[in-house]
Order: C-alpha cells, then structure tokens, then sequence
C-alpha cells in the first residue's frame, strides 16, 4: 500500500481557500474577512504612511488585490505603483481581471524573490494555523529588509475572546521582544485590540536609513 503524501503547508493553505472561494465566490469572504473589518485593518496597518511619488507598495498575501483598491479611493493611481504576490493561483486570476495584470503573480513569500518597495504589507497572511511561526518570522524578516520605509502585518493574540479552531494565536508576551529583535533600529507602533484579540504591528526606518 503506497504511503499517504504529506502535504506542505502551502498545499493545504491553498486547498483552504479554494474551498472559501468556492462557497464565497469573488467576495471579501472568500479572503476571510467582511468588508468594513478588511477597511479598517488597511487604515489601521497603513497610518501615517506618506506616498509621495514614485511610491512602491508590495502587498504580501494579496488574494483578490483588496489592498489596490483601497489605495486607489485614497492615493491617485499614478502615485504608488502596486506589486501584490499570493500562493493561491485562482485570488490572482481574479486581480488580474480587475486591472492587475502585470502587477500579480503567484508566489511564495517565504522563498521567491521579493522586489524591492517602499512599503510592505501583510493583511491576515499570518491568521491561519498552517502557516508556522517560523515562517512568519521568515516572511516578516523578508519584508523587513526588502522595504525602503516600512512594513506592517497585522495576526491573532491569546488574548482573543473566542478563539476558533484552524487560527493562529500568538502571546504578546513572546510577539513583543519578537518585534524589538526582528526589526532592528526601527520605530515601532503596536496597536492592539482593534478588535480585541488582534494587533497591527508597523515598523519603520530610521529617516536617516531610508536614504541610505
């Protein structure tokens, strides 16, 4: 009897959200998020962020391009250039019918070349429990030292009031010194609580380092 294949964890993260996508459709849902929940997280992941032009902007785990559309109702098109890069091949078909040809593709963050931008994102990349806080930590280092000016990402905290099965929970006990350690002489803004159990982590550079 031939053994049964052990499937990666990028395998299963795509089987899940295929399945989402098939019972959701082209909807925010299938992403795993409502659409006032996904606006707030953009607004709260990208405070104060400046896009003064050419601006770069790489959206890490951008599904159907969620993040470009939000951009566009508040920074002219012509301003910020998107990049977005995703390992379920269907969410990236769907942003290229929306305009994003060209400016998606089908990717592992933790492995494949990242471009160099201005500014790194990940919204909900790191919610669900396939993906290992190794390679979290490997994802957010990347961004890290691919941005010019800054990252964010945003996961679930222990403090969550009604965890659910499948999510990754992660003590700010352990987040906090993670953060200090993974992104060296940054400013750092947490914002915790926004909905109670999650936080939105945003690093910055150095005004001085963002020259160099």
């Amino acid at each position: 009897m031939t053994p049964p294949i052990e499937r990666t964890s990028q395998e299963r993260i795509r089987t899940y959200y295929r399945d989402r996508l098939a019972r959701y459709g082209d909807s925010v849902e299938a992403v795993g998020w409502s659409a006032k929940n996904q606006a707030t997280r953009f607004a709260l992941l990208t405070e104060g962020w400046e896009y003064s032009p050419p601006c770069t902007v790489l959206d890490v785990g951008c599904g159907r391009g969620d993040l470009y559309a939000w951009l566009c109702a508040r920074v002219p098109p012509p301003q910020v250039c998107y990049r977005g890069i995703d390992l379920v091949p269907e969410f990236i078909e769907l942003a290229k019918r929306k305009g994003l040809n060209g400016a998606v593709w089908v990717g592992d963050a933790e492995t494949d070349d990242l471009p160099a931008c201005d500014y790194a994102i990940a919204s909900g990349a790191f919610n669900l429990a396939l993906t290992t806080p190794e390679e979290m930590a490997r994802i957010v280092q990347r961004m890290w030292r691919i941005c010019r000016v800054g990252m964010a990402f945003d996961c679930l905290t222990t403090w969550h009031p009604c965890p659910v099965e499948g999510q990754a929970y992660y003590p700010m006990a352990t987040l906090l010194p993670w953060c200090f350690e993974l992104c060296e002489r940054a400013r750092l803004c947490f914002i915790h609580n926004e909905p109670v159990g999650n936080l939105i982590v945003q690093a910055n550079k150095r005004r001085e380092e963002c020259h160099e």
